[in-house]
C-alpha cells in the first residue's frame, strides 16, 4: 500500500478507472471486428499500456493489463488482508505450475508475478523442497503433494486439489481478521458455487462418489455432507434438493444447462454480489474490491473474445459467455 493512501482516495480513484471500463457498445463492436481490428480498437482504449498485439501474441497484451491491475490493486487497497485474498490464488497458481514441472522433470515456464510471493523465489523454494518460508497453508500442501508422489499418486490432480483445499484455507484464515464482513462472504459463496458445478461435471463425466469428496472445499454456506447425499440423484433432484440455499439459482441452471455456461455465469454474478449493498460505500475498501472484479470481468470477457475471433467461433456464441460487471 502507497503511504498515506485511505478508502476515500482510494475510491474516487477506482472510481475514476471504473468509467473507463469497456462497456456494451464497445464490447459489441470488438465482437463484429476481426481479431486485427479488435486489437486495434484496443490499443486506442489504453489496454496493456498501448503494448502492440498480434492474433499470434495477445496474451502478453492481456498479462499487461492484468499486472497493471495487480500493481494497482497492491497500492491502492488499505486493508492488507484484501490484498492477500484477492492475490493468494496467484502465487498458488504459480506454485502448481512449479510442482508440475519438478516431478515432470521439464523446465519451469516463465511465472505470473501478479501475486504477492516473488515468483522467482518461490520457484527456487519448491525445487529445493525447502518450504518453511511459504505461507502454512501452502508449506502443509507442498509436503503433502511430495509424500503422495513418493508413494505413487503421482497426477496432476493430486497438486491441483492438494494447493486448491491449501488455498482456501489460507484465505479463510487471512479474511477472518478483516473487518470486510462482505470478504469472508464473497470465499464462502464462491466455495459453494464451485462445490455445486463439480456435484453436477463429475456425475456428466461418470466419475465416481470418492472422486466428487475428494474435490469437494470447506468453508461455504452449503454443508459438504449434504452435497454428498446428492450425489446420485439426477440433475433436477439435485437442484430441488438445493433450493433453500441462496445459491439455489446456479443448481438451476446447472440442471437446465448441458453445458453449464449459464450456471457458471449465475455462479460469478452470486458470488461478486456479496460486494453489490456495499459497493458504493465511499468510506470502506468495497468500492475497490468492486473495481478490481469487474476489471478481472473485463479482462476475461477481452481473452474470450480475441480467442473466440482467433478460432471464427460465431458472435451469439461469444455473447452467451460474456460475464456481466457487479
Amino acid at each position: 500500500m502507497k503511504q498515506g493512501m485511505t478508502p476515500l482516495f482510494a475510491n474516487s480513484s477506482a472510481a475514476v478507472l471504473s468509467d473507463r471500463l469497456i462497456g456494451e457498445e464497445k464490447l459489441n463492436r470488438l465482437m463484429e471486428a476481426s481479431i486485427d481490428d479488435a486489437l486495434k480498437l484496443l490499443a486506442e482504449q489504453g489496454y496493456g499500456d498501448g503494448l502492440i498485439s498480434t492474433a499470434n501474441d495477445f496474451g502478453a497484451l492481456i498479462d499487461a493489463e492484468k499486472r497493471k491491475l495487480c500493481s494497482f490493486f497492491k497500492d491502492y487497497m488499505t486493508d492488507e488482508k484484501a490484498v492477500a485474498s484477492f492475490l493468494l490464488p496467484f502465487d498458488y497458481l504459480n506454485a502448481k505450475v512449479a510442482m508440475k514441472c519438478k516431478y515432470m522433470k521439464i523446465n519451469l515456464p516463465e511465472l505470473s508475478d501478479y501475486g504477492l510471493i516473488n515468483p522467482k523465489e518461490l520457484s527456487e523454494k519448491i525445487l529445493a523442497d525447502d518450504y518453511g518460508e511459504l505461507p502454512a497453508e501452502m508449506s502443509k500442501a507442498l509436503g503433502d503433494i511430495d509424500l503422495m508422489f513418493f508413494e505413487g499418486d503421482r497426477t496432476p490432480l493430486a497438486v491441483d486439489v492438494t494447493l486448491d483445499k491449501a488455498m482456501y484455507a489460507n484465505i479463510r484464515r487471512v479474511v477472518e481478521r478483516s473487518k470486510c464482513a462482505a470478504l469472508a462472504d464473497y470465499y464462502a459463496r464462491e466455495a459453494d458455487c464451485k462445490n455445486l458445478l463439480m456435484l453436477f461435471r463429475v456425475a456428466k463425466a461418470d466419475k465416481s462418489e470418492d472422486f466428487y469428496k475428494r474435490l469437494l472445499l470447506d468453508g461455504g454456506y452449503v454443508p459438504t455432507e449434504e452435497l454428498v447425499k446428492l450425489f446420485g440423484l439426477d440433475a433436477d433432484k439435485k437442484a430441488a434438493a438445493l433450493a433453500k440455499y441462496d445459491c439455489a439459482a446456479v443448481a438451476k441452471h446447472a440442471a437446465e444447462d448441458g453445458n453449464l455456461i449459464a450456471a457458471e455465469k449465475e455462479a460469478r454474478r452470486y458470488t461478486q454480489a456479496a460486494f453489490y449493498n456495499s459497493r458504493h460505500s465511499a468510506e470502506t475498501i468495497e468500492p475497490l474490491a468492486v473495481f478490481f472484479l469487474d476489471k478481472t470481468t473485463e479482462i476475461d470477457n477481452v481473452r474470450l473474445i480475441l480467442t473466440c475471433l482467433k478460432n471464427n467461433v460465431g458472435r451469439a456464441e461469444i455473447a452467451a459467455r460474456l460475464n456481466a460487471y457487479v
